[in-house]
C-alpha cells in the first residue's frame, strides 16, 4: 500500500519539515513525498499525484496553502475514487469538524502531532479496520480522542543525506524543542502551555550532519530558542565549534537573554547567526492584554547589544491590529523598534487563528477565511489598517531590501514613521498603473527629495546595480582621460593591495559622479570614494 505525503510550500525556496518527520518515523510503510509551491500550476500538481498511483494521499495544511490544497485533494479524489484523502497540519486540525462537514471527499483529519497517529492510521487502512477511535484522528461520525504529546526522544532525524543534497537551493528547517513557555493570545502555541526538548545528542548530531554537508542556512523553528538559557548556550557553543559555512537562524525572546548568550553570539564570525525577535508592540497595555509581559528597558538594552555587535542579521517583528493599539500607539511602537536599527523590520498584521485565545477578544474584526487577517479594530479603523498596509510596502522596498540603506538612513534621521508614511503614499501613487522597475525608484526618490539625498542615493545605486548605467540625476559626466586613469589604477600593485582587489576585474566598477570618483567592489559588496587617489595617479 503506497502513501503519498504532500506539501504545498509558500515559496519555491521553502521545504516541508512536517512530511519528512512523518516519513522518517513510519519507515515500515511505503511512503513517498510530493513537494510543491503555491506558484505551481494546479493541473501539474494533480497530474503528478495521480501518476504516483497511491492508495492514501495525505496533505499538510497551513493558512498559505489550504485553499489550493482542498482543490487539489478534491481533484485527486474525483480521478481516483477509491483512495483515502487525509488532511493534517494546523489549518486542518483546528478546523476539522467544519472541513469534514463541508467536504465529503475527506476520509479523516489528523489533529495534533502526527508521527504516531499516521502510523496507526495506515496500519488500520492496510488491515481494513475502522478508523474511528484512533487517538488524534477526526472522522465524520467518530468521537475524537486526543493524543497526548509524544516523547521527543523517540523522534527520528527527518533528513537523509540524499534528501539534504536534493534540497541544495532550499531552506532547511530543524527543531531543538516543541512548544512555548509563553501564552501569547494570537499564537497556536498558547494551547500547549509547555516546552518539550529534543535530546541534546539528537540536536548536536543533526546539526553536525548539516555542517558536514555545508548546508548554507538552517532555520530553527523553535518558538523560543533561548527559553532554557543553559541549554541554548550549550547549543550555540556547539555551533561555534563545528560550523564552518552554515548560518543558523533562531527566534529568541529578548527579555530573557543572558549576558553569556549575548557574548557567545557576539563572538561569532560574521554571518554565522540570524536572530528573529518578536517585539510586536511597545505598548505595555497591549502586550499585557495578549499575555506578553514586557520589560521594555531590558529588552531594548539586549537587542541593542546584539545589533551593535555587528556580526549577525537581526530581524524584529511588529504586529498591527493588537488590542489597545491605536495609530498614535503604533507610531510609537514603530519608532521605538526602528530606532534599534535592525537589518529587517517586519510589519505584520494580526491573524485571528482558530484555536487561539485572541478569537474571544471583543473589538477585533478579521476575515473568516485564510489568512484570517484583521481588517479593523476598536482602536484602528479599516482606513488606518489600509494606511499601514501602504507603510508595510514602503518598509519592505526601501528598508528591508537593503538596496536603499544609505538613502533611508538620511531620510529617517528624524520621525521615521512619518517618513515611511510619505514613502508609502509615494509607492501607492507610482504603482497605481503597475509594477515599477527597481532601478527606476532611485530617480523617483531623487525627484521627490532632491539633493538632500543625492550622495546617498548615488552610492546606493552604484553598490546595488552592477550592470546598469548611472542614472541622469547622478550627473555621470566622465572627465577626459577617465578610462585611462582608472585602468592605470587597477593595474597598480600598491593600489590593488591597499583596496584588497582580487583577480576578477569584472567585479570592479569605476564611476565619476559630479566630481566624485567611486570604485565599487562587487566581490565584497563595498564602495569607495577614491577621488583624491584618482586625481593624483602619479602618487600611487
Amino acid at each position: 500500500m503506497k502513501t503519498v505525503l504532500t506539501a504545498i510550500n509558500a515559496r519555491y525556496s521553502h521545504s516541508s519539515l512536517a512530511i519528512r518527520y512523518l516519513k522518517a518515523y513510519n519507515s515500515q510503510f511505503d511512503i513517498e513525498l510530493a513537494e510543491f509551491s503555491i506558484n505551481d500550476r494546479l493541473g501539474d500538481m494533480y497530474a503528478e499525484l495521480c501518476e504516483r498511483n497511491a492508495q492514501v494521499y495525505c496533505f499538510s495544511c497551513y493558512i498559505w496553502n489550504i485553499e489550493m490544497t482542498l482543490k487539489l485533494a478534491q481533484m485527486v479524489k474525483c480521478a481516483l475514487p477509491h483512495v483515502h484523502i487525509v488532511l493534517g497540519g494546523p489549518e486542518a486540525g483546528y478546523n476539522a469538524e467544519k472541513l469534514l462537514l463541508q467536504y465529503d471527499f475527506i476520509t479523516c483529519i489528523l489533529h495534533g502531532e502526527g508521527e504516531i497517529t499516521l502510523g496507526e492510521l495506515l496500519k488500520a487502512v492496510q488491515e481494513g479496520k475502522c478508523l474511528e477511535g484512533i487517538p488524534g484522528v477526526v472522522t465524520q461520525n467518530g468521537k475524537f480522542v486526543p493524543r497526548p504529546p509524544m516523547e521527543l526522544d523517540t523522534v527520528v532525524f527527518p533528513y537523509t543525506r540524499e534528501d539534504i543534497e536534493s534540497l541544495k537551493n532550499k531552506l532547511i528547517y530543524f527543531e531543538t524543542s516543541r512548544g512555548c513557555p509563553f501564552n501569547c493570545a494570537y499564537c497556536l502555541s498558547a494551547a500547549e502551555h509547555k516546552v518539550r526538548f529534543f535530546p541534546l545528542e539528537y540536536v548536536k548530531q543533526g546539526l553536525l550532519t548539516f555542517f558536514e554537508m555545508e548546508v548554507p542556512l538552517i532555520k530553527l523553528v523553535d518558538r523560543t530558542f533561548n527559553c532554557n538559557a543553559k541549554r541554548a548556550e550549550e547549543i550555540v557553543r556547539f555551533i561555534l565549534a563545528h560550523s564552518k559555512k552554515t548560518c543558523v537562524h533562531m527566534e529568541v525572546e529578548p527579555q530573557i537573554l543572558t549576558d553569556e548568550f549575548i557574548l557567545l553570539l557576539s563572538s561569532a564570525p560574521k554571518g554565522m547567526f540570524q536572530l528573529e525577535i518578536g517585539v510586536q508592540s511597545t505598548n505595555s497595555k497591549t502586550l499585557e492584554s495578549v499575555g506578553r509581559g514586557w520589560n521594555a528597558e531590558r529588552a531594548e538594552r539586549n537587542i541593542r547589544r546584539l545589533v551593535e555587535a555587528g556580526n549577525m542579521h537581526i530581524h524584529l517583528d511588529l504586529i498591527a491590529g493588537l488590542p489597545f493599539e491605536d495609530m498614535q500607539s503604533f507610531r510609537k511602537s514603530f519608532n521605538d523598534v526602528y530606532a534599534l536599527r535592525p537589518q529587517m523590520l517586519q510589519l505584520g498584521f494580526l491573524k485571528v487563528l482558530s484555536g487561539t485565545p485572541i478569537e474571544e477578544f471583543k473589538g477585533i474584526t478579521a476575515v473568516d477565511f485564510p489568512p484570517y487577517e484583521v481588517i479593523a479594530t476598536q482602536w484602528l479603523s479599516y482606513q488606518e489598517i489600509l494606511h499601514l498596509k501602504e507603510i508595510e510596502e514602503a518598509v519592505e522596498l526601501f528598508y528591508n531590501s537593503g538596496i536603499f540603506a544609505r538613502t533611508i538612513a538620511v531620510l529617517t534621521e528624524e520621525k521615521a514613521f512619518e517618513k515611511f508614511e510619505e514613502l508609502g503614499a509615494l509607492y501607492k501613487e507610482q504603482t497605481r498603473m503597475g509594477k515599477v522597475k527597481r532601478q527606476n525608484w532611485y530617480t523617483i526618490l531623487y525627484e521627490k527629495y532632491g539633493d538632500h539625498i543625492w550622495k546617498a542615493l548615488v552610492e546606493d545605486f552604484l553598490l546595488h546595480n552592477q550592470n546598469w548605467p548611472m542614472p541622469a540625476f547622478s550627473r555621470p559626466v566622465r572627465p577626459e582621460g577617465f578610462q585611462k586613469r582608472v585602468t592605470t589604477l587597477l593595474r597598480n600593485e600598491y593600489f590593488r593591495k591597499v583596496f584588497q582587489i582580487e583577480n576578477d576585474p569584472q567585479k570592479i566598477r569605476f564611476e565619476y559622479a559630479d566630481g566624485i570618483c567611486y570604485m565599487a567592489d562587487y566581490n565584497r559588496k563595498m564602495l569607495f570614494d577614491i577621488t583624491s587617489v584618482y586625481e593624483d595617479v602619479k602618487l600611487i
